[in-house]
C-alpha cells in the first residue's frame, strides 16, 4: 500500500473536501475536528447549506504543512487532544 503525502491528495487549492475524506487525512476523530475548529487550530469549512460543509483544499495543505513541519510545534498531539494527558 503506498501512502500519500497531503500534497499530493490536495492537486488544487480550489479544490474541496467533505468532512469523512478530511478525517481521512488528519488522524483525528470527528468530534476531536470540530473541537479544533471551535478552539481555531484548525481551518473551519465553508458552509454551502445548513447540511453541507466542504474544506477547501488550500486550508487543508497549509494545517498539513504546519502539521509536517520540523521548525514549528505540531498543531495537534496527543496531549493537546486529550486536555494535557489526563
Amino acid at each position: 500500500m503506498v501512502k500519500e503525502t497531503i500534497d499530493e491528495i490536495i492537486n488544487d487549492d480550489l479544490q474541496f473536501f467533505r468532512e469523512r475524506q478530511v478525517l481521512a487525512l488528519f488522524p483525528i476523530s470527528r468530534s476531536q475536528l470540530w473541537k479544533l475548529i471551535k478552539e481555531e487550530r484548525f481551518p473551519a469549512p465553508v458552509k454551502l447549506s445548513p447540511k453541507c460543509s466542504l474544506w477547501r483544499g488550500g486550508d487543508l495543505r497549509q494545517i498539513g504543512e504546519k502539521l509536517t513541519t520540523k521548525k514549528t510545534k505540531p498543531v495537534l498531539t496527543t496531549e493537546s487532544l486529550h486536555g494535557g494527558g489526563r
